[in-house]
Order: structure tokens, then sequence, then C-alpha cells
């Protein structure tokens, strides 16, 4: 996995993205365009003409982040709608309910009254396309907040990790019979770069659920030693969940639909969310107090492999259809510090990159 440092505008840190994950960004558009026609039936042109619609939104909606996206566009020498239709992946895959979209990611939330330290401890592993490249940005941003965050090459902003006021973020995909590309709301990607840009758990909050949304998502949040919850959002609906006993699990189904409310469409795949849910709940129910070696046993969990809390990929099915972890991640917030593995933890050391 790349490690890339950025600084000044959001162009500015585009264009070091771009430059610097040159060769990695043109493997991903690659491999989205493929999944584009293979998951979404989305042949090239019509991606292109989706993501067009999608640029101009995000310029009226959040033009710091269309710079970004502009930036990475010079920097690495590719079309800008291309790069658009990286950053929209989400609402261009997910609301074609396809199977990876409730298959993947696994977060959690340690309060300092459950944790073996007394340090607020949250993470996930991030189960994805194989085929994908990921980075881990270090941002010093001009209104002196500095991020530490993993993305996908050619995606701006990052979508798991933490920032210098202490909000940190994990993601989960979800889905629901509510979803549609078309209504143009602020994207995924832009949100999880609002979040990580924002100095309390409300200005979080705000970011991910102050205006209605294209597509669903869940949200593990966390703020210093002082707050974790998660977000379960609709289109046009929510849901927050606190800790219980201090301490907090998602994974890609939502845990009552109805008390959102929402309806699910059907999906075979969402038993595995289910189990990997159980499965990491039972471990966190029977630690009277977790450390940070508990959660990296947690993490390699393969019960129901391979589509475990650990995930490796199936060779008997499709490729198309594989999933891995692509990456496990443990953040500290008031301590500044994230551990991050290269692919599935039982394969990879987890390294710790800090802000000190």
């Amino acid at each position: 996995m790349q490690i890339i440092s950025l600084d000044g505008s959001t162009y500015h840190q585009g264009f070091l993205h771009g430059k610097g994950l040159k060769t990695e960004i043109e493997n991903n558009v690659a491999v989205y365009f493929e999944r584009f026609r293979l998951e979404g039936e989305l042949e090239r042109e019509e991606v292109l003409r989706r993501a067009g619609l999608f640029a101009d939104s995000i310029e009226r909606q959040t033009p710091a982040y269309a710079d970004g996206m502009e930036g990475i566009a010079e920097g690495s020498g590719l079309p800008y709608l291309d790069i658009v239709a990286l950053n929209v992946r989400y609402e261009l895959l997910y609301h074609q309910y396809t199977s990876l979209a409730v298959d993947g990611c696994t977060s959690f939330a340690v309060m300092p009254e459950a944790s073996r330290d007394g340090e607020l401890l949250m993470g996930q592993n991030w189960d994805w396309i194989p085929q994908t490249e990921g980075a881990l940005l270090l941002t010093m941003h001009d209104n002196g907040n500095t991020t530490i965050a993993f993305t996908e090459a050619g995606i701006f902003g990052g979508k798991i990790g933490f920032n210098s006021h202490g909000a940190a973020l994990g993601v989960n995909g979800l889905l629901s019979t509510q979803d549609d590309w078309s209504k143009l709301e602020i994207p995924f990607h832009v949100r999880c770069w609002m979040a990580l840009n924002a100095d309390s758990p409300d200005g979080m909050r705000q970011a991910l659920i102050g205006t209605p949304r294209s597509c669903s998502a869940n949200f593990m949040v966390a703020f210093g030693s002082e707050a974790a919850f998660d977000l379960e959002t609709a289109p046009n609906a929510y849901r927050e969940l606190e800790p219980v006993n201090g301490r907090l699990v998602h994974t890609n189904h939502f845990l009552d639909p109805s008390a959102v409310p929402v309806e699910e469409p059907p999906n075979e795949a969402r038993e595995r969310s289910r189990h990997r849910f159980k499965r990491m709940s039972e471990f966190f129910e029977n630690s009277e107090k977790i450390s940070l070696d508990d959660l990296k046993g947690f993490l390699i969990d393969h019960d129901g492999w391979p589509w475990s809390i650990c995930r490796h990929e199936d060779a008997t099915i499709p490729p198309q259809d594989r999933s891995i972890t692509v990456c496990s991640v443990i953040i500290c917030p008031a301590e500044g510090w994230m551990e991050i593995s290269d692919g599935p933890p039982c394969q990879s050391t987890y390294l710790r990159f800090g802000l000190a």
C-alpha cells in the first residue's frame, strides 16, 4: 500500500495524489469500469454521462471537493470524468443491489470503560474488490487540520481514518429500496471527506446526516475519548445507535429496518453480514475488557471462511463476485494514531501511523 503526504489547497492535494498514485489510479479506473459493466450493466458512455451529472452537482454543493478531483485528473493525466466516476462509484454500483454491497466490512467501537487501556478504540476490516489499489493519505490542510486516512487511489480525501481534532470514521455499505443515484445528493465519499474535516461530533453528524442522501450507508463514528456512535443512513431517514456496555458493532445490514424506517431489498448474502455481526458481538460480550491485541485477534477470525470477518477470495465463484479484506484498521483518536494492515490481517503486519 502506497503512503503519500499531501498539503495545500484541495486542488494541490489532488494534484499530488494524482501524480504520486498515477499507476494505481489507472488500475482502479480499469477495475471499476469493468465492474460498472459487469455488476451494474453500465457501459462506459453511460457511466460518463452519470459522472457528468454528479460533477455538476459536486461542483455546486462542495466546490473544494471538485477542485480535489480536478487536481487528481491533472496529476494523473486521466480524464476528469473518469476520476469523477471513481469518486461516485458507491452511488453507481450500490443502487444496483449488487451482492458485494451487503457482503463486506465489519466495524466496531470500544469506549474507554470497556477498553483495557482506558482509551477509546475504533476501526474495521474493509472488505472489497481484490484488484483495487488502496493508499494511505497523510494530509495537512490549509485550515490547520491534519488527517490520516485510507482511500482507494483516485478517490479524494479518504474514507477510513481520523483527524487532529479527534474525529474518526469507519464505513459499511448498506442497501435499501429507497436508493437512487439520480437524486444527485452529496455523494458518499464526499461526506466521508467532510466528516474527516469536522471538529466536533455534531460537525460529523452534520456532514453525514445533515442533508438527504442518494444511497444508504453506515458510518461508525468516534471523537476523542468522549463519544462513539453509529449512523445507519438511508436516503431520507437515519438511525443513531449508541454503545451498549461500552461496545458497538456493525456490518452490512440495517440492524432493525423498521426502526429507521427502511426496507431492504432481498439478498441472500445478507446472512453473511448477520453472521459477522453475531460473531464480533459475541467476541465483545465475552470480553470483560478489550485490548488492542484482543481486537487484532477478533479481526483475524475465520469462522464462516471465506466469508468471515477476515475475508479471503473464494476461487470457486466468478472473479467479479470475489472479495477480500483489503485492509484492517484500528484507530485511537484521542492519542492520534491508527494501525493498518495491507491485505487480510492474518497475512499482514499492522503498521502504526500517528500525528506526532
